[in-house]
């Protein structure tokens, strides 16, 4: 803010805006009835969009007491010279103001003493989006016309701020700049217009650059500019741009260097002393290069050319070179789908065009359209408008058929089952394939440990498998099937036979009285010495990776975990064997609730080696968790049902026990 003062002489000579005014001189019979004069004013020099001000300023006059008043225009969209012609038109206008205090003035005539009176006026700022102007006027409001708010002020004014002009001296009309804060950086910086990129011919000066700059604190004038740029051989700031206009509105002209070609960023530096702003934008000399975009169709074997095409907007008077290099875009794999390429390309001087050509490799596998790029770099006499090519490679390759390799197979109870899909030809994506599983055998009794649909056919692979393993049971039935069929495969189309059965055999196990395992003999005609009973095969356990234990003496199929529930009550026992289902105990066979049970005192007895202890089983198992103590059966004790049997696997023994107490647990599933 500024403030000035204007002083009273007998001449009345006053200071406005640089211009000298003379008043007429003031007769001494007629002082009490000189009009005041506005001794001083205190404004902002721009004022922000919205925001609220306060005017301060000062009457120096005769009269006992003056009152006045403020209105204020909004210009936007008026011609200068007219706004604030109109009161009515005024956006705000204040009450009529009574001093807010007095002083006695330096000023006398004929004896009488001059009176200075402050007053004060707080305003918003009218909204704006573009900057404009404000007006404000004075009025004096005599008492005679205080009612009516009649009264238009004739006052003198000097000493005011340097960005407020006088549009005449008889209104008094005074015009403050209001600025639209948009635009301007957040930290207070100067704001500078956008400046589009800029293109002459070699050897010509450009067309006039208009480029616009404000400051939220200072006047546009007292901003300080400067200009640097990137390429000083072909435009030197020091001597070949040229910086004009004034105020807000600002011109640049560029003039290149004799006989050089090519594009150099400009760089326009705007500070108001603490704060700067700049702007870059470049200047194409001469003719300007753009690379285009291509599509090419792969072939199956050798290589099909890719023609990047590259052109000048005109032709040039020197010759023109560029440099090139390809790189990937996305998956495209280099020297697989093209061949990498760098190297310069000439354009002779006159001519408008060249040609940039790379090697597209061609394959037989299906796969999404690939991309690479052509990008473009030091150039020589000539400037880049667009540095980069794409050329978008065609697949050609049909989708390959996915089928399975047989509609059919046979096998029996206890077998791992395979079926195998086969893609016609091998692809260049994964291959993602559903499938569905129906037929007469129950998930989790007669097959387990299924493979998870879908099945995915990895990139370059031909084939995947799904596997199943066939339960063994001492049950006699009818032969079950499993029936596979596909669903609709991603990056593939379906083959021949979309559905494969398999019929899972029965296995009639024949009732047997396995030996103990006893091989120590201790009298003439023990266990030991005749070793009776059918020999245990080997290996007599399979351990199916899944969670379960086949048995191969028996057929049944065991928990690996021989301790998943720790002790508990027999009643409870029953309950969580029959609760057992995958996904709990480490089971991922598929198996379902009710599939398991407690054992019966032979089953469980059946895994007994009579010849180890602690525990007594064969040497070599696959269990885990085995403890050496009671593990209970599903079999009641006759002679007192409230106990139930129990084998002790410490040394195999067979004994009742009451069914409240705690014993371990061993689930089991499978047999007759």
């Amino acid at each position: 803010m500024k403030r000035g003062t204007l002083g009273w002489l007998s001449g009345l000579l006053v200071v406005l805006g640089g211009a000298v005014v003379y008043a007429e001189t003031v007769q001494e019979e007629a002082a009490r009835r000189l009009p005041p004069v506005l001794d001083s004013l205190v404004i902002a020099e721009r004022i922000l969009s919205g925001q609220t001000y306060t005017i301060q300023w000062t009457l120096t006059g005769y009269h006992a007491s003056y009152k006045t008043k403020v209105a204020l225009f909004n210009c936007a969209g008026k011609a200068q010279g007219t706004c604030g012609s109109d009161v009515t038109e005024a956006f705000a206008t204040s009450s009529n103001l009574a001093p807010t205090g007095s002083e006695a003035g330096a000023w006398s005539h004929e004896g009488v003493v001059a009176t200075r009176f402050r007053y004060s006026h707080t305003f918003a700022a009218p909204t704006v989006t573009t900057d404009t102007d404000m007006v404000i006027r004075f009025f004096q409001v005599a008492d005679i016309d205080e009612a009516a708010g009649a009264g238009s002020l004739s006052l003198l004014v000097g000493g005011l701020p340097p960005n407020v002009e006088f549009y005449d001296s008889s209104d008094r009309r005074l015009v403050v700049k209001v600025i639209d804060p948009a635009g301007f950086p957040g930290d207070g910086s100067p704001k500078v217009s956008t400046i589009t990129t800029q293109s002459t011919d070699a050897n010509t000066a450009s067309a006039s650059i208009a480029f616009s700059i404000a400051d939220l604190a200072s006047s546009a004038d007292n901003l300080q500019i400067s200009i640097s740029s990137s390429n000083t051989a072909l435009i030197d700031p020091n001597g070949r741009v040229f910086l004009t206009g004034s105020g807000e509105e600002r011109y640049l002209k560029i003039v290149p260097t004799t006989g050089q070609a090519g594009s150099s960023d400009i760089t326009v530096t705007v500070s108001d002393g603490t704060h700067s702003t700049a702007k870059t934008f470049t200047v194409n000399v001469g003719s300007s290069l753009s690379i285009g975009d291509i599509t090419v169709t792969e072939g199956d074997t050798g290589s099909v050319a890719a023609n990047f095409p590259v052109t000048l907007d005109k032709a040039s008077g020197q010759p023109i070179t560029v440099g090139y290099a390809t790189s990937v875009v996305g998956n495209t794999t280099a020297n697989v789908d093209y061949t990498t390429s760098t190297g310069t390309l000439t354009i002779p001087a006159g001519q408008t065009s060249g040609t940039i050509s790379v090697p597209v490799l061609g394959d037989t596998l299906d796969e999404v359209n690939d991309v690479f790029r052509v990008t473009l770099s030091n150039p020589v006499n000539v400037s880049i408008a667009d540095a980069q090519g794409d050329t978008t490679i065609i697949d050609n390759d049909p989708a390959p058929t996915v089928a399975f390799t047989a509609a059919t197979q046979n096998v029996n109870e206890g077998a791992l089952v395979t079926a195998t899909l086969q893609l016609s030809a091998a692809s260049g994506l994964d291959v993602s394939v559903p499938f569905t599983v129906s037929g007469t055998a129950t998930a989790g009794t007669d097959y387990s440990s299924l493979t998870t649909s879908p099945v995915t056919i990895s990139a370059g692979s031909s084939s995947v498998d799904v596997t199943f393993r066939a339960s063994l049971d001492a049950v006699v039935d009818d032969a079950e099937t499993v029936v596979l069929t596909l669903g609709i495969p991603t990056y593939a189309t379906l083959g021949t036979n979309t559905a494969h059965t398999v019929t899972l055999g029965d296995v009639v196990l024949t009732p047997i009285v396995p030996k103990t395992g006893q091989t120590t003999s201790y009298a003439t005609g023990d266990d030991g010495a005749l070793q009776k009973g059918v020999a245990w095969p080997n290996p007599r356990f399979t351990n199916n990776n899944d969670g379960t234990v086949t048995d191969s003496l028996t057929g049944l199929i065991w928990l690996t975990n021989a301790n998943c529930f720790g002790q508990q009550i027999w009643t409870q026992a029953l309950s969580s064997a029959n609760a057992l289902a995958s996904g709990s105990c480490g089971l991922t066979d598929g198996s379902v609730a009710g599939a398991w049970r407690l054992p019966n005192r032979k089953e469980l007895q059946s895994l007994i080696d009579y010849g180890r202890t602690s525990p007594a089983l064969p040497t070599g198992h696959p269990f885990s968790g085995v403890q050496t103590g009671i593990y209970w059966s599903g079999s009641t004790y006759a002679s007192g049902t409230s106990n139930a049997w129990y084998v002790y696997l410490d040394d195999g023994s067979v004994y009742g026990y009451g069914k409240t107490s705690g014993h371990y647990v061993w689930p089991v599933r499978g047999g007759q």
